[in-house]
């Protein structure tokens, strides 16, 4: 028979496993959210692929919303999915761990419609698409989207003053 000290470990022991355990395993009904990672990623897909200007626009804006809804906590998980019981205190959700950026999916579907606009002469969509890409990101080390941002900024407005030096007459009537 176990004596009374050690059976009392024994159980400190387990008790603490299963807290661990419960703490560790809980499922995160979040995934099952529209932001969830997986319909990101799909959204980002659907946005690097499209070429009509509609669809990348709705692509763009979903996939910014999501980011949104992800900087919130709903997609890391980080509301409190144990709503009951004494352990709620001590058990802390885990949060989601992503091996791709979701700032830089946004930038780039952002980019990607704000380079299909220009093209497609639709300057003010792409300012805006290249200034939302400048103002999410200006605090970011993701350099390269906020140059290549500045850049398409840099070339409409190239584009524009070519445009306006082209309808000026060269010389007044005398």
């Amino acid at each position: 028979m176990i004596p009374n000290s050690k059976w009392m470990w024994i159980q400190c022991i387990v008790l603490a496993s299963l807290v661990g355990v419960i703490a560790g395993c809980q499922s995160d009904p979040s995934f099952l959210h529209r932001s969830s990672f997986a319909e990101m990623w799909r959204t980002y897909q659907a946005c690097r692929s499209a070429e009509r200007l509609d669809e990348l626009v709705g692509h763009a804006r979903t996939v910014e919303e999501m980011i949104l809804h992800r900087d919130r906590g709903v997609l890391t998980g980080d509301h409190d999915s144990v709503s009951q019981g004494t352990l709620t205190k001590f058990i802390q959700p885990l949060k989601t761990r992503l091996a791709v950026d979701p700032h830089a999916m946004n930038a780039d579907c952002l980019l990607h419609t704000g380079q299909i606009a220009y093209r497609q002469g639709h300057i003010i969509l792409a300012q805006d698409m290249f200034g939302r890409v400048l103002r999410d990101l200006q605090n970011s080390e993701l350099r390269y989207y906020v140059d290549a941002a500045r850049f398409g900024l840099l070339r409409i407005d190239q584009d524009l003053q070519a445009t306006a030096d082209q309808s000026r007459p060269s010389s007044f009537p005398n």
